[in-house]
């Protein structure tokens, strides 16, 4: 049976993932008065992932019984990364994502993130 991938073929992606991604993470602690505060820091232990930022064409998605999905942007994460979750963001290139969805391919090696921006 033969790879449906050609192995030296995935080697190529290197080039297509161009940029570099931290995903953060909220952390809510307390100020002196013990009013809760958020804060974000970056996962511990992960590098930035290799990445790709393209503007969403027609970027609203309808899932059913739920509100619309309006992403700006999606990032494509070169790998399978089943940590990030929709409670997270994305930071490349210092623009900062809100993370909306989050879909793997089919053979797990893209982690697609539909995003909007948070911050320039």
């Amino acid at each position: 049976m033969s790879l449906l991938i050609r192995p030296n073929l995935m080697e190529h992606l290197k080039l297509f993932f161009n940029e570099t991604c931290l995903i953060e993470e909220r952390v809510v602690g307390y100020d002196s008065f013990h009013a809760p505060t958020d804060t974000w820091q970056t996962v511990p232990g992960r590098l930035p992932i290799p990445c790709r930022v393209s503007p969403v064409e027609g970027g609203v998605r309808m899932l059913p019984f739920a509100a619309p999905i309006v992403g700006s942007h999606r990032v494509a994460l070169n790998g399978y990364y089943p940590f990030v979750t929709e409670r997270m963001r994305a930071v490349v290139n210092d623009v900062t994502y809100e993370i909306l969805q989050v879909r793997h391919d089919s053979s797990w090696h893209v982690t697609v993130l539909s995003v909007k921006v948070v911050e320039m």
